[in-house]
């Protein structure tokens, strides 16, 4: 399939009825945030992750994104293979199972982890009042460890949000791994309760659950949180009678539907997430809309509106694919999206050749990124794409499994 996109009448098709996109062809950035920008857009592409990874500050740092390129992308090259899995070694006590993302730090506290890691003596960089903490999490960790005013500073609301932000952008950038450790450390050791919340929301993204901190969630005042992680951890794994049935407890507890006006966001989406199976509507698209644009760096929500939006539109609404494109301008690819679409779309959408002219141009320009691979299969092949999924899995797999 691969050579039969690198041909040039496939690129004649695609020219045709794909816009140009110039986020898949921009230029590596020296500041290490556009370059996290454009990885958000391309996923972890060699031309991007090598010079970006050299920069990091730490062979921890270094180890964990090494981990995201090995369980993230299709490497071809056997050089950048080796260097990947010579970066992981020092890390390999934080490691999940191969093929599988996230840092597995079990019941170590991460800031345990981080003095083992980087030791007590780092000198702190410095930092003037005003200033914002830097980036890199061996610098962040340098004042925390340093104590007094450093490590005060830390603790500050616009230092938190800056803190936050980051790990954030790393897991936007499709280092679900990196940012976990980062995120973890800022929640428990920093005290940002937010930063939980970023870091429930990446682990889901990444299928990764599993690595979430265990007993935080009951800590947080807000529960509903807790009952969000299960149901779509619930969904994620096929099992969507589970998500129904935790609803049907939030909905005896709540009274509702008395009280489901001023529901929680994330309950909304669930509930919108599981019309799509059911074809009913508990939640508007208006509002759905309304979260998407209050909340627009939020992946879930922004896959939920384009699984309405191919749903409940006519066969020539230009909405999917105006909703796609987005969706690839702001998140980059996974798989969802796109098998979103196909499976709540109507029978006969004219939008459908579009939608597919995209995913075939994602494929020729993101030779590495396995979730177009995994999406086109799913499309075209005869058996559903179960043989080429589980070729691409086992790829990843055996990728990541360490000598």
């Amino acid at each position: 399939m691969a050579e039969l996109l690198a041909q040039p009448e496939a690129a004649k098709f695609i020219a045709k009825i794909a816009p140009p996109d110039e986020g898949l062809t921009a230029e590596p950035q020296p500041d290490q945030t556009l370059q996290l920008g454009l990885m958000t857009r391309r996923g972890l592409d060699p031309a991007l992750v090598g010079p970006w990874i050299e920069t990091l500050e730490s062979s921890l740092e270094r180890g964990l994104a090494a981990w995201d390129v090995l369980t993230g992308s299709l490497i071809a090259d056997a050089d950048w293979l080796a260097t990947m899995r010579a970066f992981v070694e020092p890390v390999r006590d934080l490691l999940p199972p191969p093929g599988q993302r996230g840092a597995a730090l079990g019941s170590r506290a991460p800031s345990d982890v981080l003095r083992t890691q980087l030791g007590d003596s780092l000198p702190p960089p410095p930092l003037s009042p005003d200033s914002a903490p830097p980036l890199g999490l061996a610098g962040i960790w340098a004042l925390y460890a340093a104590g007094g005013d450093r490590a005060k500073h830390l603790a500050d609301p616009e230092a938190r949000a800056s803190l936050r932000a980051q790990g954030k952008l790393l897991g936007l950038a499709h280092f679900p791994s990196l940012a976990s450790l980062w995120l973890h450390f800022v929640h428990v050791s920093i005290g940002d309760v937010e930063a939980y919340v970023e870091l429930a929301e990446i682990l889901l993204d990444a299928h990764a659950v599993d690595r979430l901190p265990r007993g935080l969630a009951e800590k947080l005042a807000d529960a509903r949180l807790a009952k969000y992680i299960m149901a779509r951890a619930s969904i994620d794994a096929g099992d969507p009678g589970a998500a129904y049935a935790l609803l049907k407890t939030i909905d005896v507890l709540t009274l509702a539907p008395a009280l489901q006006k001023n529901e929680d966001a994330r309950i909304q989406l669930i509930r919108a997430d599981l019309g799509l199976r059911t074809g009913e509507q508990p939640v508007s698209p208006a509002r759905i809309e309304e979260i998407v644009q209050t909340a627009p760096t939020w992946r879930y929500a922004a896959r939920v509106r384009a699984g309405m939006a191919a749903q409940l539109g006519a066969k020539d609404s230009s909405s999917p694919i105006r909703m796609l494109d987005e969706y690839l301008a702001q998140f980059g690819n996974d798989d969802a999206p796109w098998l979103s679409l196909v499976e709540f779309g109507p029978a006969g959408a004219t939008w459908f050749a579009h939608m597919m002219a995209r995913l075939t141009r994602e494929a020729q320009s993101l030779p590495h990124e396995p979730s177009v691979w995994i999406a086109l299969a799913s499309i075209v092949a005869d058996d559903g794409g179960a043989a080429a999924v589980a070729e691409i899995r086992a790829r990843l797999v055996e990728q990541s499994r360490l000598s």
